[in-house]
């Protein structure tokens, strides 16, 4: 080569060698600057995962702040409920406690009442055996005083008819029943209720009887000072009329034969109301002051016969006119009410 050519050469190493420089240095330019990026992207990713740990450290410490409150609650909610348990359970034994006395006091409540109970009854016990006995001491007296009023009663009877054995009349008596009977051919005629003049005289000597007889056993009329001391009263005096079984005959003024009886007794009581003014003033003194006619009036026509009525005789028997005395009894139940009264504490 000539001189020119190695100058040409040289210059040409010289330019390849100054690109080859300048490329190598491009490239580390290049690279430094890659890695420049590169260190600034680790760094900003460094950063943001420095800030995304610091997000969820702060996240995990406020969760477990919540966390801790929601325990702290909790816990204050189960400390407030096992107070309010704790408090339930105190009521509650307080209650089982009140409930405890409350029946120990309703034993003793019960204990007391029948205790009470026990002496009521023996105090009931005791009253009734005390009644019984007291009754049983009434009955006794009643029944005998009972008796006394029969004997009483036969008494009247048998001295009014003594009276009227003198007087001339014959009359009947029946001492079991008390009745004192005159026969109705004695007073009326046959199917009639107006008194025969006999029978008129017959029932002025029986009211007189009986006017002389019967105020010492009855009020209204003065006591007379012969009268006996026994206390018995007479309560009713009936007159009763009876009829034999034959049919009142067609005409007649009377539809059957108790409207007969009824009209006989009823004229018999009005002749001796009229006979005597003490018949009609006598009465039965009350326990409330009243004081009730003893005189009364009863028509039976043949329904209660003595007699048979299938022969003439029986059925003369059951035409009659019964006085009927029914003496006073004690009564009953004013006896019970006036025992009760005395044995009640």
């Amino acid at each position: 080569m000539d001189e020119h050519g190695f100058e040409q050469k040289t210059d040409e190493e010289n330019y390849f060698v100054s690109m080859t420089d300048m490329m190598v240095g491009l490239v580390f330019i290049f690279i430094i600057m890659l890695m420049y990026y590169a260190l600034q992207l680790r760094t900003q990713e460094d950063a943001a995962a420095i800030e995304q740990t610091a997000a969820q450290v702060e996240r995990a410490q406020l969760q477990q702040q919540e966390e801790t409150a929601q325990r702290e609650r909790e816990n204050a909610e189960a400390e407030a409920a096992r107070a309010i348990v704790a408090q339930d359970q105190a009521r509650q034994a307080a209650l089982v406690a009140q409930a405890e006395r409350a029946n120990a006091e309703q034993e003793a409540a019960l204990a007391i009442l029948r205790q009470d109970e026990a002496r009521r009854a023996a105090a009931v016990a005791q009253t009734e055996a005390a009644r019984a006995v007291a009754r049983q001491r009434q009955l006794e007296d009643l029944n005998t005083r009972l008796q006394g009023a029969d004997a009483t009663r036969a008494a009247i009877l048998l001295q009014i008819e003594a009276d009227m054995a003198v007087a001339g009349v014959d009359v009947d008596i029946d001492l079991e029943q008390g009745v004192l009977r005159l026969g109705d051919q004695v007073l009326f005629d046959t199917g009639d209720a107006d008194l025969t003049q006999r029978g008129q005289e017959i029932l002025v000597r029986v009211a007189a009887a009986f006017a002389e007889v019967l105020p010492c056993y009855a009020d209204g009329v003065p006591r007379p000072a012969t009268c006996a001391g026994e206390g018995y009263a007479v309560e009713a005096l009936y007159i009763e009329g009876h009829t034999d079984n034959r049919p009142v005959s067609l005409g007649a003024a009377f539809r059957d034969n108790l409207a007969l009886s009824a009209e006989r007794a009823t004229n018999t009581y009005r002749f001796m109301v009229g006979a005597s003014d003490t018949l009609g003033a006598l009465c039965l003194r009350r326990a409330d002051d009243t004081c009730t006619p003893i005189l009364g009036v009863s028509g039976y026509g043949d329904r209660r016969p003595i007699a048979p009525n299938d022969t003439a005789e029986g059925q003369a028997l059951n035409r009659r006119i019964d006085f009927r005395i029914i003496m006073a009894t004690p009564d009953l139940g004013q006896i019970e009410n006036a025992l009760d009264r005395a044995l009640t504490p």
